[in-house]
């Protein structure tokens, strides 16, 4: 009760400017919370769709869904490095594949197979399957005639490979098959590509191999060359084996 009856008194106690300053200050409080409250409505409301746009369309991975390439031939394992590779191209190299082929050495052949690829791999995207006669095996070649009709054509430009893209090359395997009639060497190799990353190298200034996910998803292929030799001449090289996929299709 004395606590009520000391409110009046105060409040009498206290100048009148002194209340007009506060009751001033807390209307202006007032209004300028109020003020505020509205103008962030007002900048939620017309910028969120704005930020939904940007969102959308500022990112290749957002507007266009990524296309990725199935196994060209399926039912098969991919390829995989062995540890033993090196140990094994040593042997061949210095024993078995001399008194085959004196003229073979592993760095001109992979070369080689490095082009051979991305003329083989042109052709299938263009379904040019006439051109690789004498590159790829007649039997490989209707394989893989059958696979790609079925591929859309942004699928099929998957297919093909420039040697800028390529982002780096793997020996798979080597081995030398040997008979009374003749001898044959069979290289298998594996590529990793990402198609258009010559272009895209250039548009970044610090590209390194560890920003190639931004570029989209990596592809591989998987080659076997094979040359056949009688009386030690040998003949041409021919891919005996070919298949292309993406890398995402195998999780």
């Amino acid at each position: 009760m004395c606590i009520i009856m000391l409110i009046p008194t105060i409040r009498k106690s206290v100048p009148c400017n002194l209340r007009r300053i506060v009751a001033c200050v807390a209307y202006r409080n007032k209004m300028r919370t109020k003020i505020v409250r509205q103008y962030e409505t007002n900048l939620l409301s017309s910028w969120t769709p704005n930020v939904a746009t940007c969102r959308i369309y500022s990112t290749e991975s957002d507007s266009e869904p990524r296309v990725s390439l199935p196994m060209l031939v399926i039912d098969v394992e991919p390829f995989k490095p062995s540890f033993l590779i090196p140990f094994n191209l040593f042997f061949l190299s210095f024993k078995t594949i001399p008194q085959i082929d004196k003229e073979f050495t592993m760095s001109e052949t992979f070369q080689g197979i490095k082009y051979a690829i991305t003329v083989i791999s042109k052709a299938l995207a263009n379904e040019s399957y006439d051109s690789l006669e004498g590159l790829v095996a007649e039997d490989m070649i209707e394989v893989l005639r059958t696979k790609i009709t079925t591929l859309s054509p942004e699928q099929k430009r998957l297919i093909a490979i420039n040697e800028e893209d390529i982002a780096f090359q793997i020996l798979s395997d080597i081995s030398v098959t040997e008979t009374d009639e003749d001898h044959s060497i069979q290289i298998k190799s594996i590529f990793h590509y990402i198609p258009g990353m010559a272009e895209k190298k250039k548009l970044e200034s610090a590209f390194t191999f560890t920003d190639v996910s931004k570029f989209g998803d990596m592809l591989v292929c998987n080659y076997t060359f094979t040359r056949k030799y009688v009386n030690n001449v040998g003949g041409s090289w021919i891919a005996t084996f070919v298949n292309h996929y993406s890398i995402n299709v195998l999780s």
